[in-house]
């Protein structure tokens, strides 16, 4: 048998629903994550993902940055939150990819930096507090002002930084320094304290000690600090001498203000934090030359911020760089604006969207912000270039390089050459003095930061790591700046201050260190470049302005951004990968020297400076951490993109992000898992071949173990497979993959059920495996091959019956309590399947909804065929048993020759009716002394004969054909694929024996299947649907049984060819392949029974024998109890292998064996065929067997067949002539067993039970072109079942409606439910926007199941009662509504006739459901206020998208209503000289006079759907038409031939619409509770008195529902779509007469072979509902609305005439009161 579906059979039921089955709970990263290939179509969908991310987070930085008020804070932190949610979760999937062993270095990086969390490791609560806390500090410093000698609001830009660039006034800078750090350092001492720790936090959490390592970690070294304190050893004495020569010149301005230990006051350099003294050229420049300070020149010039900028994005053009987009002069703020607190600190921003790229500076027109304005448009430029790279690169090669960008350009741009050439020099002097002004005025900005640069983090880093405890901050502060910079502050300071804080960077958490690296190797680039430029001379100055050479050079290595180590891109753009201060010397050597020469007799350095001077004593100030009182929100990735790397995230997700609906990818990842699960169940698979070949406990263990260990890779797998969006895929050959894949089958379990399951099978295919009997004296008898034997050769009733007893209580009695549990736990994973029950969920992979009706179907086809043999079988078995054969025509099951009565080939001899040459060849293969190697020998032989391929050496190595006699083992007959393309096996404990012979090729059959499909994906390494693997063998057993065959391969000593042998020979194949029939389907229909609960376990075994007596027609030989557990003496039953793959198999291999011997040539009977050695049949069959199950099973039954279904055609052919000759044997036998009880049989004793982006419009429209597809598919089926219930009404079909009803809703409802989730309302795309609208409507649908059941139920009720109501008519009985009740009512004239009819009809059909009705008008309203409406009359009238709707019918009815009167005057008129005073005196007609009721059209679009078809009718119906098409002999044209023509039109169309308006006008009025049910039927003759005239032939009562008797009233199908019908369908008839060319009367149109018309009727249909109707109208008619002039128009001469008729009539029915027919 199919050794795949065996697979794992004691350990899972995952085989009966697909060969895999995955469930949650992965421990370990799964297969994907390992694949690289996969890891680059994720890291590529992240990429944009990020860079989308991104956009709308810096969008929200930047509005709360050039707009600072709390919504804006408010906005930038709730786009922040939404940004980490984003950044956790793809950091939660980035390092489950095992990254570190990919090859592609590139992306090996891309991991490498994603994989760092940064402060988003901490915990949500703790990152919320450091996010405030952060945003608080900034908020401070960005809004502080300060009051300076009585002027306040002084911001820092550009107020302040403007006092100490120019004032020098000691006490007024002082004044400046001192209330700055009150206002924004003081206030955030405590605030980052608690930023601190946090971010230690964080730091330890991401496996660094502190958080100056994990600042450190993007500069990818070792030795990073040791580096730049080398670095600053390097620089440091140039920087002591400018330092040296500005103290002397402030002594000459500050006199003894000067402090005496050699530092410099911090407060006099020009600069709020000392760290550029630009500013004070003026007094410090040696020489009295032309100032390279261009400030005055600039604002002389009225240079502006955005002249500034223009000039700058000049220059990088210049060099052949990319200039600013559009976007950049758009978007930027140059300069500060006057209404709204900003934060002025000029930054450069990217927007990530390739495009967007922007300045946000407080631009000063200085030299300093001129400087400023090229270093930030040297970040914008550096943005452009490396646009183009994942967003993780999208950054300088280490933090110090986009700092360094900028300065390159501000080399050039500083030079007094460049100056002079963009005009801000009058005159360029070239002289030495001139050259030390200007190096000075550079040293001035780029050396004097250096030590400041350094210190700022040198403080943060030992802050961080606890070096600095907190009680020493501003201490630590003081003497780092007074050991670096040699500056001191001009008060004393104390732990109360907090200096670092008034610096942007320390609250905003910017690290700082990238500064001074950008500050020495700009030098070095510069140095670079200046040589790509050709420059010669001395480098300060170089100017690559204008330079290609020096822009090419750059641009190759910016636009690598940071995606090589930062060395690499040192050394491509300088030829060296470290940093040096050489070239920096080299710039400022003149410099240098000039120094030396004029500080002889100055101190250099500060050696007596002592940081007591300065700071109180620590005692002073006792250090107290407080709480903040408030905590406001920000966003913490300032800090975070700038530390470590550009992203870092966290978070335990919910949801994988993957891009799973990438079809690329789910084919990379499809090929990866078939890979592991290949390897993954070759192990298993050894396991459990080491079990079963060898019954130990050890082997047991290490099965389970390894079935664990694949269980986990399952689960594994199955959590990511069902994570992909398979369904909308285009490739169907992987979306079927994943289709079978996405089910877990019985993993679905807890672990600890499943292991339990496990477990109980394990223990019940042991229990089977190793029983043993004793018979008779003999002990240890095994069923394999001892008990066969006995039940195959004896003929002793006794010993029979012994054998058969003693194996059910060996094996079934003992697992009968398992199985209740096997089952209980089967039916929880198939629930949590998403099935109803395990029955349901092991016949999914048949992939059909009709399969159990199907095998029922054939089952009927074939039974006749079986009781014939059963009758024989039984008369023959009389001979032998005598009067021990039931009396009731059943057959003992242990007289049978099996142990299961599935085969009686063993009885052949017996039962054989010719004396002929037996067909059982089992002596013979003794004789020759065949053995099992010899049989399987042939056995291959005969595959290869056919082109197949022939068994691998593996096969024969390793394969089990004999049973061992040192060791149990499970004998039961399997093949074996051990999933790596070579080892396949097969296990069986062969017997010489001709069934034995005949299974042999039947497991072969497998193995060659397995081999066939062996390059097929793992999934589909199995049969096209289960019954397939068993066909395939049994196909090739069809013609090894052949007596032709057989004598060919010696096994016959003479080929006998005449009727008797042939008789002899069918009948033996009978016993085998007829018999097995109704054990094969009732098997495992007694356990879909027990699986769904219809058969209570307490019942179990009545049930088992009662399906087999039904349909086996045996009986046990004893009488059988619920203490017996019969069914599970069946290995299938023990191992929970499904058999209904049998059944389907010994059909179906008939049907391959019929087109097999076509292929073959064979001519003659079917029986008789052998495909032995043809190659055409072998090359048909392995075309079909090659495809596993890769297709649907159909298809390959098409293909292999040509016939896509199951019939039982083939096998009645191949059995025809044995069926003819029963049917001669059985003459005066009785076919069945008609007398068999099941209570003969079996004692009941009772025994207790046992106890699976919304806004995102592609993927809407994908979404929507799936749903669409599978709505047609469910609407089919659902209608099929209408229709066979409308066109057959019977019970059966009755419940299939209801039940298709059912499962329709169901699927609506899921629809539903995933339709409502997009936000369809803001698509741009109308089509799909309108296509949502429609659906977001659930109807009756959005009930609980059990009121939607109930609804079903009801409606289904109602049509029934109207569909089968049957009335009698003078003593005519059973005359239904159609044709007979309107056949009378068309024809007959007979008042009381008429009556009768008309009141009959009433009561058979409305009264029954009055009841029913109001139940199901409440459901309708309970549904219609589930979906948003009011009541049931607004859910009706949506459709028509029409808030007057109501109104505009009413005026229609208006409109037309004097016509209608009129027709009704003379038909009342006429109507009178046929029944005279019968007619009513009020002006009414009674109603039952007025001839059949319309006839029901369906309609899927209100009004517009039934208008269609009747515009055609008014073509037809004209006689022209009638002539032309030759049903009118003579066309005669005269007024009084029209007016008989226009009155039978009106006859049909006027007359209808009051009726068509007043249905619906009626059950508005109930759904709404305006007509209460108590008077609903006095309602309805009110509205038919008040809008028809028509009144009933006797009185009414509320006892009466006469509405009911109208189909549309029952079936619930709106009305009013009629009556809009029968008016547009005029206006629909006059546009297309227009069209055709029509001259004259409207209703003599016929627009027939006009192709005008049809194009534009074409037109509008085309769009069925996808626009509003007005809009179809509009393009169909001209107008958008309903209007009753064309059809006022068609029937004008009709109205002419009757008016000259009716001079004398009423017109109308003015007395018609309702109490003269109505009983209250």
């Amino acid at each position: 048998m199919n050794r795949i579906r065996l697979l794992f059979a004691f350990l899972s039921t995952f085989f009966a629903l697909e060969l895999f089955s995955f469930v949650d709970g992965r421990v370990q990263h799964s297969l994907i994550y390992e694949n690289e290939e996969i890891a680059r179509v994720y890291m590529k969908d992240l990429d944009k993902r990020m860079s989308q991310a991104t956009e709308k987070m810096v969008n929200a930085r930047w509005k709360y940055n050039t707009n600072i008020t709390d919504y804006n804070l408010e906005e930038m932190v709730e786009e922040s939150q939404e940004y980490y949610k984003f950044q956790k979760t793809a950091w939660k999937d980035t390092i489950l990819f095992k990254w570190e062993g990919f090859k592609d270095e590139f992306l090996k990086r891309q991991f490498k930096k994603l994989s760092v969390l940064g402060t988003a490791a901490l915990e949500d609560d703790k990152l919320e507090k450091l996010s405030s806390l952060e945003a608080a500090m900034e908020r401070t410093y960005s809004t502080s002002t300060v009051c300076i000698r009585d002027t306040c609001d002084l911001s820092l830009e550009p107020d302040l930084t403007r006092i100490l660039a120019s004032s020098r006034d000691y006490e007024e800078l002082k004044e400046v320094w001192l209330k700055w750090r009150d206002a924004a350092g003081k206030p955030i001492r405590d605030q980052y304290i608690d930023v601190t720790e946090l971010g230690n936090e964080a730091a330890k959490a991401n496996g660094f000690s502190d958080l100056s390592e994990m600042w450190l970690a993007p500069y990818e070294s070792e030795t990073f600090r040791a580096d730049v304190e080398s670095l600053w050893n390097q620089l440091r004495p140039l920087y002591q001498k400018i330092h040296a020569y500005v103290r002397m010149k402030l002594r000459d301005i500050y006199g003894d203000k000067m402090p005496e230990d050699g530092t410099i006051p911090a407060h006099i350099l020009g600069n709020m934090w000392a760290q550029s003294w630009t500013s004070l050229l003026e007094e410090l420049k040696p020489f009295d030359k032309q100032s390279i300070d261009v400030t005055k020149k600039m604002q002389e010039l009225n240079w502006d911020a955005e002249k500034m900028f223009k000039v700058s994005e000049e220059f990088f053009t210049s060099l052949g760089l990319i200039p600013m987009p559009p976007e950049f002069w758009e978007h930027s703020m140059l300069t500060k604006p006057k209404d709204r607190d900003v934060v002025c600190h000029a930054s450069a921003w990217d927007f990530y969207n390739g495009k967007d790229f922007r300045i946000k500076q407080c631009t000063d027109v200085t030299m300093e912000q001129l400087v400023t304005v090229h270093h930030e448009m040297g970040h914008i430029e550096y943005y452009l270039q490396y646009k183009h790279q994942p967003v993780v690169f999208r950054r300088g090669a280490n933090q110090g390089f986009h700092e360094a960008v900028g300065d390159i350009m501000s080399l050039s741009v500083s030079t007094p050459k460049h100056l002079q050439e963009i005009g801000l020099l009058d005159e360029l002097v070239e002289d030495e003095e001139t050259d030390i002004n200007f190096l000075l005025a550079m040293a001035l900005e780029k050396i004097v930061f250096l030590p400041f640069g350094y210190l700022m983090d040198l403080w943060r880093w030992d802050i961080f790591s606890g070096n600095t405890a907190y009680e020493n901050m501003n201490k630590k502060w003081w003497e780092l700046r007074i050991k670096y910079q040699g500056i001191s502050p001009p008060s004393k300071r104390s732990e109360k201050d907090f200096d670092a804080g008034a610096k942007y960077h320390i609250p905003s958490g910017v690290p700082y260190i990238r500064y001074f690296v950008s500050f020495v190797i700009q030098f070095q680039f510069h140095e670079a470049l200046c040589k790509k430029a050709g420059h010669e001379g001395p480098l300060y100055k170089c100017d690559i302005y204008r330079s290609k050479e020096a822009g090419k050079a750059l641009s190759e290595a910016l636009s690598m951004g940071s995606s090589r180590p930062w060395p690499e891109v040192m050394k491509l753009l300088t030829g060296e990968s470290t940093m040096n201060g050489k070239s920096l010397i080299s710039y400022f050597e003149p410099l240098e020297i000039w120094l030396d020469s004029q500080l002889k007799d100055e101190v250099i350095g500060w050696p007596d400076a002592k940081r007591e001077y300065h700071f109180f004593s620590i005692s002073s100030v006792l250090y107290q951490k407080t709480k903040m009182d408030r905590i406001e929100w920000s966003l913490v990735l300032l800090c975070v993109t700038t530390t470590v790397g550009l992203f870092v995230c966290v978070e335990s997700r919910a949801q994988h992000n993957l891009p799973y609906e990438n079809e690329e990818l789910a084919r990379i990842y499809m090929k990866d898992l078939n890979k592991h699960m290949s390897q993954g169940l070759e192990a298993t698979v050894i396991a459990e071949w080491n079990y079963i070949t060898n019954i130990t406990n050890y082997n047991l263990q290490k099965m389970i173990e390894e079935s664990q260990k694949y269980y986990k890779f399952q689960k594994t797998a199955w959590k990511d497979t069902i994570l992909f969006k398979w369904e909308g895929f285009k490739d169907e050959f992987l979306k079927r993959q994943f289709k079978k894949l996405s089910v877990l089958g019985t993993a679905a379990l807890e672990d600890d059920k499943l292991e339990k399951l496990s477990l109980l099978q394990a223990e019940m295919e042991r229990t089977y495996s190793t029983a043993t009997v004793c018979i008779r004296d003999k002990c240890n008898l095994a069923l394999e091959p001892d008990l066969k034997r006995i039940m195959a050769s004896s003929r002793d009733y006794e010993e029979l019956k012994e054998v058969w007893v003693k194996w059910r209580d060996a094996t079934g009695k003992p697992i009968r309590n398992h199985y209740v549990e096997v089952t209980e736990l089967g039916n929880e994973a198939a629930k949590a399947n998403g099935f109803s029950d395990l029955s349901e969920m092991w016949l999914a992979p048949y992939e059909s909804e009709t399969f159990r009706d199907d095998v029922e179907s054939l089952w009927n086809q074939l039974r006749p065929l079986y009781q014939k043999m059963h009758a024989y079988v039984r008369m023959k078995l009389r001979d032998i048993y005598g009067d021990k054969m039931p009396k009731d025509g059943t057959i003992p099951a242990h007289l049978l020759g099996g142990m299961w009565a599935q085969s009686w080939a063993s009885l052949l001899e017996d039962l054989k009716p010719f004396d002929k040459p037996s067909i059982d060849v089992t002596k013979k293969m003794q004789e020759l002394n065949w053995d099992a190697e010899k049989m399987f020998k042939m056995s291959d032989e005969f595959f290869t004969s056919l082109g197949l391929i022939p068994m691998p050496p593996e096969f024969w190595e390793h394969s089990m054909l004999t049973k061992p006699k040192d060791r149990d083992v499970v004998c039961h007959a399997s093949a074996w694929d051990f999933y790596n393309g070579k080892d396949f096996r097969i296990k069986q404990c062969t017997d010489i024996t001709t069934q034995q012979l005949i299974t042999v090729h039947h497991e072969m059959g497998h193995v060659e299947y397995f081999l066939q499909y062996k390059n097929q994906p793992v999934v589909f390494r199995d049969g096209a649907n289960p019954g397939f693997h068993e066909a395939i063998g049994d196909t090739m057993a069809l013609s090894v049984s052949t007596p032709k065959h057989l004598y060919e391969i010696g096994l016959l000593d003479e080929l006998v060819e005449d009727e008797e042998t042939d008789i002899n020979f069918l009948l033996g194949m009978a016993l085998e392949k007829i018999a097995l029939l109704p054990y094969g389907y009732m098997i495992d229909l007694w356990r879909w029974d027990v699986f769904s609960g219809n058969t209570a376990y307490e019942n179990m075994n009545k049930k088992w024998w009662e399906l087999r007596i039904r349909y086996q027609g045996v009986s046990p030989p004893t009488k059988r109890s619920e203490e017996d557990f019969d069914a599970g003496a069946k290995y299938h039953i023990a191992s929970g292998v499904s058999f209904i793959r049998y059944y389907v198999s010994y059909i179906i291999q008939f049907q391959i064996n019929e087109a097999l011997c076509k292929k073959a040539g064979h001519q003659g009977p079917l029986y008789k065929c052998d495909i032995y050695r043809s190659k055409e049949a072998g090359n048909a069959l392995s075309e079909a067997l090659s495809l596993g199950s890769s297709r649907p099973w159909p298809e390959v039954m098409q293909l292999l067949t040509g016939e896509p279904s199951m019939s039982g055609r083939s096998i009645s052919t191949y059995f025809e002539l044995l069926e003819t000759w029963l049917d001669s044997q059985l003459i005066g036998e009785v076919i069945g067993w008609p007398d068999a009880k099941l209570g003969l049989f079996v004692c009941v004793e009772s025994r207790p039970q046992h106890n699976l982006p919304y806004e995102n419009e592609e993927l809407a429209r994908i979404y929507m072109k799936d749903l669409d597809k599978k709505f047609s598919q469910a609407l089919e089926e659902t209608v099929n079942a209408r229709w066979e219930y409308n066109t057959n009404i019977t019970d059966y079909n009755l419940e299939k409606m209801v039940e298709m009803s059912q499962k329709f809703y169901k699927f609506q409802k899921t629809a539903w439910k995933d339709t409502i989730l997009f936000k369809w309302e803001g698509f741009e795309d109308k089509l799909l926007k309108r296509q949502f609208k429609e659906l977001s409507v659930l109807g009756t649908a959005a009930l609980d199941e059990d009121k939607l059941e109930r609804l079903l139920s009801l409606e289904a009720e109602m049509k029934r009662a109207y569909s089968t109501a049957k009335v009698c008519i003078r003593d005519k009985c059973n005359l239904a509504l159609e044709p007979d009740l309107t056949r009378i009512l068309a024809s007959s004239r007979d008042y009381e006739e008429l009556k009768e009819v008309w009141l009959k009809w009433r009561d058979a059909s409305g009264k029954p459901i009055r009841d029913q009705y109001i139940e199901v008008a409440e459901l309708g309203n309970e549904s219609a206020k589930a979906n948003g409406f009011s009541d049931l009359s607004e859910m009706w009238l949506a459709p028509y998208e029409s808030e007057t709707f109501r109104d505009d019918v009413e005026s229609l009815w208006n409109q037309l209503r004097p016509l209608y009167q009129k027709i009704h005057a003379y038909v009342r008129m006429k109507l009178r000289d046929t029944y005279g005073d019968k007619m009513p005196k009020d002006g009414t007609i009674p109603a039952h006079l007025l001839v059949k009721p319309v006839v029901f059209r369906n309609g899927a679009n209100p009004g517009f759907h039934e208008a269609i078809g009747d515009i055609m009718s008014l073509s037809v119906s004209t006689p022209k038409h009638l002539q032309e098409i030759g049903l009118l002999d003579e066309l005669v044209e005269d007024e009084e031939t029209d007016i008989n023509f226009l009155l039978a039109m009106a006859l049909k169309k006027i007359v209808f619409l009051p009726f068509g308006y007043l249905m619906d006008l009626w059950r508005w009025d109930i759904f709404s509770g305006n007509t209460a049910y108590e008077n609903m039927n006095k309602k309805w003759w009110e509205l038919r008195i008040k809008y028809q005239g028509i009144s009933p032939p006797s009185k009414r009562s509320e006892k009466d529902f006469d509405a009911g008797a109208k189909y549309h009233i029952p079936s619930g199908v709106p009305y009013i779509r009629y009556f809009v019908s029968f008016v547009i369908q005029f206006q629909f008839h006059e546009e297309l007469c227009k069209k055709a060319g029509h001259e004259g009367p409207l209703y003599k149109c016929d627009i027939y072979r006009s192709k005008e018309a049809g194009n534009t009727l074409s037109e509008a249909l085309s769009l069925g509902s996808s626009r509003p109707w007005p809009e179809v109208m509009q393009l169909l008619t001209g107008e958008p609305t309903m209007n009753g002039k064309s059809l006022v128009t068609y029937f004008e001469p009709l109205e002419t005439w009757l008016d000259s008729q009716l001079k004398d009539e009423v017109i109308g029915w003015p007395d018609a009161k309702l109490e003269d027919y109505f009983e209250n």
